[in-house]
Order: structure tokens, then sequence, then C-alpha cells
């Protein structure tokens, strides 16, 4: 990421959209509710809201018809707590290498995971979508890790990283739950957090239309503000299903 594109995103989201993504973050992380707890407490939280929305959930909740067997996916990998908790302190710090990055990735998926050379699509009911060519994904680390250094952009580290990771699409697989980490990693920063406090993953599982539909708009158009809004939406959902688990 050059100057100029740095500086394009403080113009697009700056002054006012870090305020309100500030705004909704915070709310979020209150609604959680168990930032002070032990930070061993929220190990298969992620799972424990599944299992919830598996069993009570209802389709009026979501916004899409894969919502469900997303959830059950969860079963059929490591939890994503402890791989968090045990790098939590490289990963709010966004210094991690190209190589431990691709490492940490792996482990989330539980196979090997290097960059991908080949271009990448995405099936979808509105049709497929193009991930970036390999040679522009390259750069997805370092641009995050620009925007990280800039204090003024830190609200908006979080949206940003997610976007960022899932518009590149750096790996074959396991782009979704890095992407999350990502999130986990850049409100921790914001927020000082001790764990990773919010089941991410069934909120964004039930917002998944929504969510690849503004990530569309956002690589046409380059306009942060449906996306942001709808970012904070999600967060504040995670907040509501991490409560409806006592936490």
């Amino acid at each position: 990421m050059n100057a100029e594109d740095l500086q394009r995103i403080v113009q697009l989201c700056c002054p006012t959209t870090p305020d309100a993504i500030d705004k909704g973050v915070a709310v979020a992380l209150a609604r959680a509710r168990w930032i002070d707890r032990n930070p061993l407490d929220v190990i298969g939280l992620e799972l424990r809201v599944a299992f919830v929305l598996i069993a009570n959930g209802s389709s009026e909740d979501a916004d899409n018809d894969f919502w469900r067997r997303k959830c059950r996916e969860l079963c059929l990998r490591p939890a994503v707590e402890p791989l968090l908790l045990a790098h939590w302190n490289k990963l709010k710090a966004f210094e991690m290498s190209d190589a431990q990055m691709a490492s940490f990735c792996s482990m989330l998926g539980g196979s090997k995971q290097q960059a991908r050379t080949k271009d990448s699509y995405g099936l979808w009911d509105g049709g497929n979508v193009r991930f970036e060519p390999a040679e522009q994904a390259q750069n997805w680390w370092s641009d995050i890790q620009t925007v990280a250094k800039r204090a003024e952009l830190a609200p908006l580290l979080p949206a940003y990283a997610f976007a960022r990771t899932i518009i590149a699409h750096p790996y074959p697989d396991g782009n979704g739950r890095l992407a999350r980490a990502l999130v986990h990693a850049a409100l921790a920063r914001e927020a000082n957090l001790p764990a990773p406090v919010l089941a991410l993953a069934p909120a964004f599982y039930l917002n998944g239309a929504k969510i690849a539909a503004a990530l569309r708009e956002l690589s046409k158009s380059g306009d942060w503000d449906e996306f942001n809004s709808l970012f904070r939406a999600v967060l504040e959902d995670a907040a509501r299903l991490t409560r409806r688990v006592g936490a």
C-alpha cells in the first residue's frame, strides 16, 4: 500500500466514520460483559453460541440458507479460542511475518496453507465471486500492517482487516477464519482486551448474504460507508449472541 492509497482510506473513512465505528465497537464490547473475567472462560465460546443457534435459532434471524451448515462445521475443526489465546500478544501487535501468518492460518484450518499463486473464485447464490489476482493479493498483510501503524485509523482497523483479508483471499482455505481472527486482534488492540470476548463466527454466518453483498460493492466502488455501517451491526449482533450463552 503506497501513501496515496493510505490517504484515500483516510479521506473515505475519516473524520466521521471512525467515530461511528468506535461507538459501534464500544457498544458491542460493553454488551459482551465479561472482559474482566478469566481469559480461559472464552474457550469454546463460538461452539456454545453455535449450539444454541442450531437448537433454537429461527431462519428469521438469518439472511441466508447456509448458516446452520456453517455453524455445524465449527464442530469439525479446531476451536479458535485456544489458538487466538496462544498468539494473542503477537496478533494484537500486528507484527507477525508473512510466514508466521501462513502458519497461523494453517493452524486455524487444520491443514497447511501457503500463499496462493493462482486466481481464486468463490461460489455464491448470486454468481461466482472473483477475488483479487494472486499477485495483487500478496500485499494484503503489509496493507493491514500499514493501517495498524496509524493511530488515527485504529477504530477502523477491525473492519479494514476483515475486508482486506476477505477481498484478497490470500490462502486457498481458512480466509474467513483468519479474517475474523484479525477482527479479534484489532478489537483487542483498540480496547486492550485480554481475550476474544465475542462469538464472531455465528454472527458473521447469520449475516453472510449482507456481508458478501457489501464486500462486492466495496470492491467495486471503494466506498466504505455501507460496509462500515453493516460491520458495526454485525459486531453488535455478535455481542447479542454472546450474551445468550450467559457471557
